[in-house]
């Protein structure tokens, strides 16, 4: 495949959400345990409710390494679709359970720690730690989770 094509494709799910709105694209998690792919984070637009001061951005992001006790940070991509500079000052990321059994209550997010500058068309970055539970049941090995991203942000 071309760089420019590979190129395309790695842009494509942030276009995408930024027509369509909020909708979960999964990336890929690999168990330290296990070689089944796990899927658990994803991108999604983030968006503002119509009359205030709040504003729309598009959040990306996957991590590594995660399994029963395990913590890893998660490398956040905070875009700003619109033409002004903004303060996000929240995120949060609500787990689904998986089609195999395990519960999303087993993966946890922690919160943001402080507000993230982000440009007018530009982005920034943000780490979350992500923990599955020593306790998550064998299900949850090689189990797939889908991330609904939320919010806030405002004019900088």
């Amino acid at each position: 495949m071309s760089p420019r094509r590979r190129r395309i494709l790695r842009l494509a799910p942030t276009a995408i959400l930024a027509v369509l709105g909020c909708i979960a694209i999964g990336s890929v998690l690999r168990s330290p345990s296990s070689d089944r792919a796990t899927t658990v984070l994803g991108s999604q637009l983030v968006k503002a409710p119509n009359g205030t001061d709040a504003k729309s951005f598009v959040v990306s992001g996957d991590v590594d390494g995660l399994g029963p006790g395990v913590s890893r940070p998660l490398q956040l991509r905070l875009g700003n679709p619109g033409p002004g500079d903004i303060f996000v000052r929240a995120i949060t990321v609500a787990v689904g359970d998986s089609p195999t059994g395990c519960a999303g209550s087993n993966v946890r997010v922690a919160p943001l720690g402080a507000p993230i500058f982000v440009p007018g068309r530009g982005a920034a970055q943000a780490t979350l730690d992500v923990t599955m539970l020593g306790s998550a049941p064998g299900a949850c090995e090689g189990a797939t989770f889908r991330l609904t991203y939320g919010g806030s942000a405002v004019k900088a």
